[in-house]
């Protein structure tokens, strides 16, 4: 029994640790846990205790996430969505986090991409320029509405 108060004290002292220098979700500490070989009721109070003690703050890690993504990847709001699910990240934070990014500012990124990209980009006509932009956006998770709005800005000129 010694033991395994031991290794739970541990768990949680390496937990507290991972979580004061970089924002992590429920997910992410569950994870480590279990690479850790923690016991799955101590996992469960584990995270009880990170979270009471606010080392896991979901909404805080998602706007976090959300930020980062944006700026430093350059991903839209499709993709971070997906990525946040994975995490299960309820929709309530999600989006509580989407107000962290300005639409002037989303579109801006979207825009300064897609013009990049373009001229990287070979194509036989306007048509296979335009599908191939198209495509490259998505993959980075922006709505095709708002792609389009961009090309047909990027595309006049």
């Amino acid at each position: 029994m010694e033991k395994k108060t031991i290794h739970f004290n541990t768990s949680l002292n390496k937990a507290r640790n991972i979580c004061s220098k970089q924002e992590k979700c429920v997910v992410d500490i569950q994870k480590k846990l279990y690479e850790w070989g923690v016991d799955p009721s101590d996992t469960k109070i584990i995270i009880e205790k990170l979270v009471e003690e606010k080392f896991i703050d979901e909404a805080r890690f998602a706007k976090s996430f959300t930020r980062q993504k944006f700026l430093q990847n350059k991903w839209g709001k499709v993709k971070i969505k997906y990525h946040l699910n994975q995490k299960k990240i309820t929709e309530k934070n999600i989006l509580k986090a989407f107000h962290e990014i300005k639409d002037t500012e989303y579109q801006e990124i979207l825009y300064d991409l897609l013009v990049r990209k373009k001229q990287s980009t070979k194509a036989k006509s306007q048509y296979q320029l335009k599908g191939k932009l198209i495509n490259y956006a998505l993959s980075r998770g922006f709505e095709t509405d708002k792609i389009h709005s961009a090309l047909n800005l990027i595309l006049k000129q």
